[in-house]
């Protein structure tokens, strides 16, 4: 099915109310729990409506003409990759791109800063960096403050034609975002959940976003919402390292899906893995743990892009003999990815010629 009919069929959004595509759940546990967390969404659903009226009545836009990739859902729904995807395929089409983030769980979250070469995953996180090897990067919670600081770096490198990439920041409601995009995995897509504290949902779907990008093998029925949707499939790439046998050490969203990933790349029918949860901060006790479960492969480690720099430190710090290999996920080109591309150069574009002024501010 084309994009075009993909985003037409079944038309008819949240903005009717609690659609059944939202409140359908594939699980026979949730649906359980739904008959008694009920209470519990509607008061989630009342606040976080409360919240967006109240810290979305003055918006800010800023110098810089900038895209957010964010989600509804908490956590595992393919952020990461599409934000290096965007700030890639940017920088390919001439532009330069700074990242902004939140900077989750980074000791130095609390005042907007810009992320140097010593910074470590403790310092500002481990997802900021990451995208840090490869672009510019600020962090900060407070993302007008940490926007202005990436405008000031544009202006103060000269950097040409600029562009700011948001990693996550579509619930940040003060903040004026000239292109939304919103990601969602193919195995558990934001039409088919359901609210917190029984789903994922942190915040009701709308169609107030420029694209919804779904990533994974394919779309799933029951897409009802106008919004134009993409369809990335999603590939694993060997950073550095080999392919030979170890240990898997994984601390994402989905570990489970990362270890399919690994098996199918490698050709192992099962792999010998460590699961630790997201954004996980690993100690030498962690570290000690890893080298025993790895000794039978010759201290032969796999892990992810967001885990080695913290692996490494520890690595580093008591001489370890684990060795690593480093694998990332990447979309795969396709007809969607340069569609979405063009959709977001012309945004750019024009906000870069006809800057918004409805915000009461500038960052």
């Amino acid at each position: 099915m084309d994009k075009t009919n993909r985003s037409k069929q079944a038309r008819g959004t949240l903005a009717r109310g609690w659609s059944c595509e939202v409140i359908q759940i594939d699980s026979n546990r949730r649906n359980y729990l739904g008959r008694f967390s009920w209470p519990f969404q509607s008061v989630y659903f009342a606040l976080q409506q409360l919240d967006q009226l109240w810290r979305g009545k003055k918006t800010t836009s800023t110098l810089v003409p900038s895209i957010c990739i964010g989600n509804f859902q908490a956590g595992g729904t393919g952020k990461t990759p599409m934000v290096q995807w965007t700030a890639k395929a940017l920088s390919s089409a001439g532009y330069s791109p700074v990242i902004v983030s939140r900077g989750y769980r980074g000791e130095l979250n609390k005042v907007a800063t810009l992320v140097h070469t010593e910074h470590t995953a403790k310092a500002v996180g481990d997802e900021a960096k990451f995208h840090s090897e490869f672009f510019p990067v600020v962090i900060g919670k407070d993302r007008i403050k940490a926007c202005t600081l990436a405008a000031q770096y544009c202006a103060l490198q000269k950097l040409n034609k600029p562009i700011l990439v948001l990693d996550d920041g579509l619930q940040h409601y003060p903040l004026h975002i000239d292109f939304k995009v919103v990601c969602t995995k193919s195995s558990s897509p934001f039409w088919m959940d359901t609210l917190l504290p029984t789903g994922r949902l942190r915040q009701v779907p709308h169609s107030k976003c420029d694209a919804i990008v779904v990533l994974g093998n394919a779309i799933p029925n029951g897409y009802s919402m106008e919004t134009d949707l993409f369809h990335f499939k999603l590939k694993i790439k060997l950073i550095r390292g080999t392919r030979l046998p170890g240990l898997l050490v994984s601390g994402l969203a989905n570990n489970d899906e990362f270890s399919d990933h690994l098996k199918n790349e490698i050709g192992l029918s099962s792999v010998d893995m460590l699961s630790y949860k997201d954004h996980y901060n690993y100690s030498s006790k962690d570290l000690k743990i890893m080298e025993k479960r790895s000794a039978s492969y010759n201290y032969h480690v796999h892990c992810t892009t967001k885990d080695v720099s913290k692996i490494e430190a520890l690595i580093s710090q008591s001489n370890s003999p684990i060795t690593l290999s480093v694998w990332d996920t990447e979309p795969v080109s396709s007809y969607d990815n340069s569609t979405l591309l063009e959709a977001m150069v012309e945004r750019i574009e024009y906000v870069s010629n006809n800057r918004l002024k409805k915000s009461s501010r500038k960052a």
